[in-house]
């Protein structure tokens, strides 16, 4: 999964629709491929697009969009929900392939987390039931449900998700 992730990051291409129903695996292989990609779009990486300039003599700084990348940006409204990265949902325009690699931990972690309470009595993972890291119904209970699991960010993580 993270294979082909990288690749298509090298291509510059973000996914941006990451989840279980998008990875194509093959037991007997010991094979998996990300499919559906009627999402994706080519984007920069996010230190690409987006450049850190000092404006004060204290040190402060503020986040600027680097020209090349400051047309119209993409549109936040994206991504499954319970995958949805933080800056999407704080409706970060200018977001970069980082929004994959968010989506894509939630994935390997629903992957390894409970993944014992999914068993039944053979010791065989039930293929019907299904473990959510970050369920919830709307934009702000997800975020909520993020914060937290994980914390609440410093301002100035908060300044990077949604410049």
């Amino acid at each position: 999964m993270l294979s082909g992730l990288s690749h298509l990051h090298e291509m510059g291409i973000c996914h941006r629709d990451l989840k279980p129903e998008n990875v194509l695996c093959d037991p007997n292989a010991f094979t998996a491929k990300l499919c559906d990609l009627g999402s994706a779009k080519p984007l920069p990486k996010h230190n690409q697009a987006i450049d850190f300039i000092k404006t004060s003599k204290q040190g402060k700084k503020k986040l600027v969009i680097l020209p090349e990348f400051d047309r119209k940006g993409s549109v936040f409204y994206i991504s499954t929900r319970h995958y949805r990265a933080p800056e999407l949902i704080l409706g970060n325009k200018y977001y970069g392939t980082e929004v994959d690699l968010w989506a894509m931990g939630c994935v390997i972690a629903e992957l390894f987390a409970h993944v014992h309470d999914l068993k039944d009595a053979a010791n065989k993972i039930h293929p019907t039931k299904r473990y959510l890291l970050f369920c919830a119904r709307d934009n702000p209970d997800l975020l909520s449900k993020i914060f937290h699991t994980l914390g609440v960010p410093t301002e100035e993580e908060l300044k990077i998700m949604n410049p």
